[in-house]
């Protein structure tokens, strides 16, 4: 019998461990994410459809933002290493960063619509959502022409 209690309590164990688990990983995405106050840490990131800052976001090492739709706000973003990706880039505050900051967005911004403070390198790259393609087979037609030959 005790080692079925034990059985019972590794698997308890286990399955506490699997929903906690799951838990906090969907905890990790954010629908809309509005911030008028500070987030200070050490590595931050955030997974949010829409991400309107008015306030200050600070990372000791490492600041990474995916915003899915898109980035707003005239707040600050500051940290050595900044990668950020949005649909749709409409902020208008200041992004200090001392190494590299990368913005990559779905579709073209002006540069000069937030202001870049820190001795860091900027990068922009705008990159086309991933689409699937229908898969076709180019000896579909070829087929249906010798079926209709052969009649």
């Amino acid at each position: 019998m005790i080692i079925s209690k034990n059985r019972h309590f590794t698997l308890a164990s286990y399955l506490f461990a699997a929903l906690f688990c799951s838990t906090q990983a969907d905890a990790l995405h954010i629908g809309t994410f509005n911030n008028s106050g500070s987030w200070k840490g050490v590595t931050l990131n955030f997974d949010t459809n829409t991400t309107n800052n008015t306030g200050e976001i600070i990372a000791e090492e490492s600041l990474t933002l995916l915003a899915r739709e898109e980035l707003s706000g005239n707040g600050l973003l500051e940290a050595p290493v900044i990668n950020i990706s949005t649909k749709t880039f409409a902020f208008t505050g200041i992004i200090r960063c001392s190494g590299t900051c990368t913005i990559e967005t779905q579709t073209p911004f002006d540069h000069a619509m937030f202001t870049k403070e820190g001795t860091g390198e900027f990068i922009f790259k705008v990159s086309t959502p991933n689409t699937t393609t229908p898969l076709v087979n180019t000896q579909i037609p070829a087929a249906i022409r010798a079926l209709c030959h052969n009649r």
